[in-house]
């Protein structure tokens, strides 16, 4: 007999909803928030401990900081005391006799540009005008039209007439100075610069045929416009001359721009003014030559030996694998590739040589670099106007 009973919770009467002698729900969510607040407690715990560590840190840094500076200096050097021997001067060596300067050769002056002539048959002294105009007018740097035309002949390549001059002085940069006697360039002055186109000047031109360096040929070109002299006061070269040259073809390996030689030019109608150039053509950039396409021709030199070699390699190959039946253990035997080799090398020597081909197409635009200086005194003349 219970002599205890336990009290029941009386209904809310207010509530409409609830009836007498249901069961409540169950209080499961308990467990969950009790978790929840040991996990906020030990973030909270750590992130205090790693505040307080920080803290430590710092000011622990702060303080053996403050120790050092008032620790008064520690003087680690200290004294040691060596004894050197003396220093003994050694008595100077004896100066040998110096030699007799030897006797130099009085100099003779050179002798002047005006001496008369010497008797004997010998030409004329030129006189100092003369000389002038042929070292103006005398070109330093000539290409031969016949460049790259194979053969052993000096026109079979291009010439330098200055090349002696260019190779003395180029030796001469390794070599120590040495002494010599003064020279200096004398500067002139143009007789007529209005008449003379100076060495240096580039005439803008248009290819008028379309260029290939399969064989060597000849090229023209049409002057894009006026070209005047020294001082670009009078057009020399009117626009519409026709300017004719050579390209030597034989390409070399490597290259890719063709090297042209420009001859002469004729003027338009009705002057019909034709002078010697023997100048260079140069691209839009003024560097010598003129680029264009090249073709390599690499099918043409290796695509015979290409197609022996698989006729000789897959021959065999097929036929073995025919007789092994599928079998894996097929064996391939090549009982004879010396005629092949043979071949194959003889093919390759017939074309292994053929040179590259550079085509440049019509309307392409280049320039004349001039070699020498052009004087037009001998078919113009300049008149006052009225």
């Amino acid at each position: 007999m219970n002599l205890f009973t336990r009290q029941q919770p009386e209904p809310d009467l207010d509530d409409e909803s609830s009836v007498n002698g249901e069961r409540d729900i169950t209080p499961v969510n308990k467990g969950v928030r009790l978790q929840n607040s040991l996990t906020n407690w030990a973030i909270i715990g750590s992130c205090c401990l790693f505040a307080g560590l920080g803290l430590y840190k710092y000011y622990a840094g702060m303080y053996q900081k403050y120790d050092e500076k008032a620790a008064p200096p520690v003087d680690q050097s200290r004294t040691v005391s060596v004894k050197l021997p003396p220093l003994v001067v050694p008595p100077p060596e004896p100066v040998p006799p110096a030699a007799p300067a030897p006797s130099m050769p009085p100099m003779t002056p050179p002798a002047s540009q005006g001496a008369p002539a010497v008797a004997g048959g010998q030409p004329p002294v030129k006189t100092q005008a003369q000389l002038l105009m042929e070292r103006r007018l005398k070109p330093g740097l000539r290409f031969t039209p016949d460049a790259g035309r194979g053969g052993g002949g000096p026109a079979d390549s291009l010439q330098l007439a200055s090349a002696g001059t260019v190779s003395d002085a180029a030796a001469a940069i390794g070599t120590p100075a040495q002494p010599g006697a003064f020279k200096a360039s004398r500067a002139y002055l143009l007789p007529d610069p209005s008449m003379i186109m100076p060495k240096g000047t580039v005439i803008p031109c248009i290819v008028r045929p379309a260029i290939d360096t399969t064989l060597p040929g000849i090229v023209d070109c049409i002057v894009a416009e006026d070209v005047r002299g020294a001082d670009q006061k009078v057009p020399l070269l009117d626009a519409g001359t026709i300017c004719t040259g050579e390209q030597g073809g034989g390409i070399a390996r490597g290259q890719k721009r063709v090297g042209m030689i420009w001859s002469r030019c004729r003027g338009p109608a009705p002057g019909h003014v034709m002078i010697d150039l023997d100048s260079p053509a140069a691209d839009s950039l003024g560097r010598i030559g003129i680029p264009g396409q090249v073709n390599n021709h690499f099918w043409d030199r290796f695509g015979a030996a290409i197609a022996l070699s698989l006729i000789s390699d897959v021959g065999p190959y097929l036929v073995a694998t025919r007789q092994g039946g599928g079998n894996n253990n097929t064996t391939i035997a090549f009982p004879n590739l010396a005629g092949p080799q043979e071949v194959m090398t003889e093919v390759l020597r017939s074309t292994i040589n053929i040179p590259p081909t550079i085509t440049v197409p019509q309307g392409a635009q280049v320039l004349i670099y001039l070699n020498q200086d052009l004087d037009f005194r001998d078919v113009y003349e300049l008149k006052r106007a009225r």
